[in-house]
């Protein structure tokens, strides 16, 4: 199936898997969902984690992480809807919430020491 919502691509795409999902659906049937490569590296024992430079729940790095029928449901849904919003599953469903995070603000550099010390 041909897959037009680029969070629904995304998560296809990190699931190795063909879209099936509807646009906009609000149905949250967790039997459905995918895993992706990041929740297949996290059942090996592996460290997982993102690196973007749009927002983390954004459609795009929230398809490694995020089950979500529309890529405007960053932070909430349409009234009546019970599926979670990608920030949501970030912090509370894993793969997201057992990411290993880091930031900056947008075109600040990380300096050398700062580095070292967090090492």
């Amino acid at each position: 199936m041909f897959c037009v919502e680029s969070s629904l691509r995304q998560l296809a795409q990190f699931s190795l898997h063909v879209c099936s999902a509807q646009r906009g659906n609000c149905h949250n049937d967790s039997s459905k969902y995918l895993t992706s490569i990041m929740q297949w590296a996290q059942d090996a024992g592996k460290w997982t984690g993102i690196v973007t430079t749009a927002r983390v729940t954004h459609a795009t790095p929230g398809g490694s992480y995020a089950h979500t029928g529309h890529r405007d449901w960053e932070s909430e849904v349409p009234d009546g809807c019970n599926a979670e919003d990608v920030a949501f599953q970030l912090v509370h469903r894993p793969p997201g919430s057992n990411f290993k995070v880091g930031a900056s603000e947008r075109g600040a550099r990380i300096s050398e020491s700062t580095a070292d010390s967090a090492a």
